[in-house]
């Protein structure tokens, strides 16, 4: 079974947070991990706003994703792009009102259901919601 790496899971392994260590170890373990171009946009959305936060300087902000987007160009990660089905049934999770589930979360999770992957997150409320819809989740506390 392969992995997606939501958001959440790639902060912590770029930058130096609380779960960076144990993050790096689940990662180094998986092959093939999974991601998508909407990991790439938040992830470059979570730097900017470390340097809107003064958490890190400007130099340390491009450093962090130009590793990242290098990753990403020498195929470190299998990149899938988000298709019509993957709205389709995001869609549809969140006219079901069954859950509190936020739009780019849905997206996440529709690749995760719609492509049968595992999705690997440290974010509680996406693993709860991925609970509540059977889309298979690891949730790294």
């Amino acid at each position: 079974m392969s992995y997606y790496l939501d958001t959440s899971i790639i902060i912590p392994f770029y930058c130096p947070e609380p779960l960076s260590r144990k993050v790096e170890k689940i990662l180094v373990g998986i092959k093939n991990p999974v991601i998508s171009p909407l990991v790439e946009v938040e992830y470059c959305s979570a730097v900017a706003r470390k340097m809107r936060m003064k958490e890190i300087t400007n130099d340390s902000a491009h450093a962090l994703i130009n590793v990242f987007r290098a990753h990403v160009e020498k195929q470190y990660y299998c990149l899938k792009l988000l298709e019509q089905p993957h709205y389709t049934q995001a869609r549809e999770w969140i006219a079901s009102f069954a859950t509190s589930l936020r739009t780019l979360d849905a997206l996440h999770l529709a690749v995760c259901y719609t492509e049968n992957l595992i999705c690997l997150t440290i974010d509680k409320i996406l693993a709860k919601s991925a609970g509540e819809l059977r889309v298979k989740v690891e949730w790294v506390k």
